[in-house]
């Protein structure tokens, strides 16, 4: 187990992550993605995931093309516009009983399609009770453009 002190924080394709203090690097994520990395905070109550994606279509037209996908599975939120320091995007919440979803996704390029993905992941917790943390605000927040 890999357990970040005093933080952590990472740039990839021009984005800057803050990771706050004592959370893990999730060393059991189902499938293995490419550019992604998986956190967890100290509790374990849910699983974060930073992850750049290319050949999109727009943050709002891929979200909404999830929330199509899914919506005969699971409960989908409004997809609503979003912007964390200076970047800009989309993002909504999704998810049923058990599993639960917030993910925002920011443009980084829109010549490329270039994307990066932020989501949370619970199971068997209330996404909106995370959402309303100091906890999500800090991983939320901790979001912005590399310099």
């Amino acid at each position: 187990m890999c357990l970040f002190r005093n933080g952590c924080r990472f740039e990839i394709d021009g984005i800057a992550v803050s990771v706050p203090e004592n959370y893990c690097i999730c060393p059991d994520v189902e499938c293995c993605f490419e550019n992604a990395l998986f956190f967890v905070p100290p509790d374990g109550s849910f699983r974060v995931s930073y992850e750049m994606h290319s050949d999109c279509m727009g943050t709002k037209e891929t979200l909404l093309q999830v929330q199509s996908q899914i919506e005969t599975l699971h409960k989908a939120g409004t997809v609503e516009e979003i912007e964390v320091n200076g970047l800009k995007g989309h993002c909504f919440t999704y998810g049923g009983k058990v599993d639960q979803y917030f993910e925002a996704r920011f443009s980084v390029d829109k010549e490329s399609g270039t994307e990066f993905a932020f989501t949370i992941h619970t199971e068997n917790h209330d996404i909106e009770s995370i959402m309303a943390s100091p906890q999500f605000n800090k991983l939320l927040y901790g979001i912005g453009k590399a310099y």
